[in-house]
C-alpha cells in the first residue's frame, strides 16, 4: 500500500486543488476541481490505480498504419 497522502485544499473561484504528498515527502498540487466532489473523485481514482498497480502513464492506442 502506497504512502501517499491527499488533501482537499478550497481555492479562490470558488475552486478546489488536491495537495498530493507522496512518501518520499515531496509535494505537489493538482488543480484546477470545479466542485469538492470532484477532487474527491480524482483522489479515489488515483488510490484504485495506486491499489492496481497501474503506472502513471495510461497505454496509448496502437497508431493506425497510414
Amino acid at each position: 500500500m502506497s504512502d501517499t497522502s491527499y488533501k482537499i485544499i478550497w481555492q479562490a473561484g470558488p475552486k478546489y486543488a488536491v495537495e498530493v504528498t507522496g512518501s518520499d515527502g515531496v509535494r505537489r498540487t493538482v488543480s484546477p476541481f470545479e466542485r469538492e466532489a470532484d477532487a474527491k473523485a480524482w483522489i479515489a481514482d488515483e488510490k484504485w490505480k495506486a491499489a492496481m498497480g497501474v503506472g502513471k502513464e495510461r497505454p496509448r492506442a496502437p497508431k493506425k498504419p497510414r
